[in-house]
């Protein structure tokens, strides 16, 4: 388990089915005997009982983790175990890619499952949205593949809708040529230049990314106990440049502005890339993420970081301590290309500009600081909402990939979205074993049990 409060859960039993056979036998176990049960992918959420179950079963995904590209090298079939670092290192060797993470040890499913941003978005949309089929064993044991023309339903609600439909234990992604290589650029910057660094956030964000849809970054500014130091760490990447020596059209003010020692251009693979990215959050932490999403805003950007800077001053000599805010810029081309293969249930349809997914990652050590982080950081959550609701720019949507267990994720894909994602689930799931107050209640669910009555559970709805 990546988060610690995870892996301090202690299951009664642990199980590593290694096909769908042996899934259908203990899904139809653990629900005949009405045991508790949860499911890991990567093993990377951060609430505690979301894959792994606290005195229950933990059904684990991890010998399911094969890569297999199909022969005509249109699409690749990954186990519902894998990681995205096995998957970019096997299409790599072939020429190939996948729209998947940024992070080498996130695992494909809850990746997927959640949405996917990926530094291919502009080209291709999310990682959901390049799913052609998904092989998923249903709350009954019963085995089957979904594509859009099989069950166009539960095809469409697969494609953001989390752990709600059963145990997916395989996607179909599509694949494209690609070189395996992507322009990545390390900025390190101090914090005095922060100012200056958001107007070039926004300027890209604005006037670049929409232009060069090649072009994926992320902008994370945060204290890094360690060393005593504000810090901001920006990574640009392009994934159809190789020119080292000349950054893109769409970086260029970037490279204006100094940097400090250990700032980089490198034109790597994304295997190597995912795979840095990745030690910069390594496992054994205690994290929380929190989410909100609004149109690209100077102004709230701006007033975040201020109330990053007040929040900061509660925490700042917990030890260990990494607290950062991350600007994910998404332009509003990514939202078109939800529309293929029959759309996905996010309801970011009526986005006509780009957007920014702002994501508070929080990193402590010690449990006895789980109380005061979580103080703090709610706080401000909250007021980072007011300013932004002040401002008239804030989306409905929430990224269920960096959300926090309190937040509402499925209604902020619109109450069209959630009411058919409701009668979708129940009518795989009527018993409630997948929905919240089930056996299988943690993460985000759509539909929610109480009690149960002569063994089956009673939907609240």
């Amino acid at each position: 388990m990546w988060d610690a409060k995870q892996a301090e859960i202690i299951p009664a039993c642990r199980v590593e089915p290694a096909s769908a056979e042996e899934i259908t036998f203990i899904l139809k176990t653990v629900i005949e005997h009405q045991c508790n049960f949860a499911i890991k992918g990567g093993g990377h959420a951060r609430h505690a009982g979301s894959s792994n179950a606290d005195n229950g079963v933990t059904i684990d995904l991890a010998k399911m983790n094969q890569v297999e590209i199909a022969s005509d090298r249109k699409t690749v079939k990954v186990g519902g175990g894998a990681v995205w670092l096995d998957v970019y290192t096997a299409v790599e060797a072939e020429g190939l890619m996948v729209i998947g993470g940024r992070v080498g040890d996130v695992g494909v499913g809850g990746l997927t499952l959640g949405g996917g941003i990926s530094f291919f978005s502009g080209r291709h949309g999310w990682a959901c949205d390049s799913v052609i089929a998904f092989e998923i064993v249903l709350p009954d044991g019963t085995f089957t593949k979904i594509t859009q023309s099989s069950n166009p339903d539960l095809f469409w609600a697969l494609r953001g809708g989390s752990n709600n439909f059963g145990v997916v234990i395989a996607f179909h992604f599509e694949t494209f040529e690609h070189p395996g290589k992507l322009w990545r650029a390390t900025r390190l910057h101090k914090w005095e230049d922060v100012p200056e660094l958001l107007d070039m956030q926004y300027d890209f964000q604005v006037n670049q990314q929409p232009k060069d849809l090649d072009t994926g970054t992320f902008f994370p500014y945060g204290y890094y106990a360690a060393y005593d130091m504000m810090l901001v760490p920006f990574t640009l990447v392009h994934t159809a440049h190789d020119d080292i020596d000349n950054p893109p059209e769409a970086f260029k003010k970037f490279f204006t502005k100094d940097v400090m020692d250990g700032s980089k251009v490198d034109y790597n693979s994304l295997s190597n890339i995912t795979l840095d990215i990745q030690q910069s959050s390594p496992p054994g932490l205690r994290v929380m993420y929190k989410t909100v999403t609004y149109r690209a805003s100077r102004e709230l950007d701006g007033k975040i970081l201020d109330l990053y800077l007040e929040a900061l001053e509660h925490v700042k000599k917990i030890p260990g301590i990494i607290p950062v805010v991350v600007f994910h810029p998404v332009a509003a081309e990514v939202f078109k290309k939800m529309q293929k293969n029959g759309g996905n249930p996010l309801g970011l349809d009526d986005v006509d500009g780009p957007v920014t997914v702002m994501q508070i990652a929080w990193a402590w050590t010690n449990k006895e600081d789980d109380e005061l982080n979580y103080k703090v950081t709610k706080r401000l959550f909250e007021n980072i909402k007011v300013e932004g609701d002040k401002l008239g720019v804030m989306h409905r949507y929430i990224y269920q990939n960096y959300a926090w267990a309190d937040q509402d994720v499925f209604s902020g894909y619109g109450e069209e979205n959630l009411a058919r994602l409701r009668k979708i689930q129940k009518s795989v799931d009527p018993n409630g074993a997948f929905a919240a107050g089930g056996l299988n209640g943690g993460y985000f669910k759509v539909n929610k049990v109480m009690g149960s009555v002569e063994g089956m559970l009673r939907d609240e709805l």
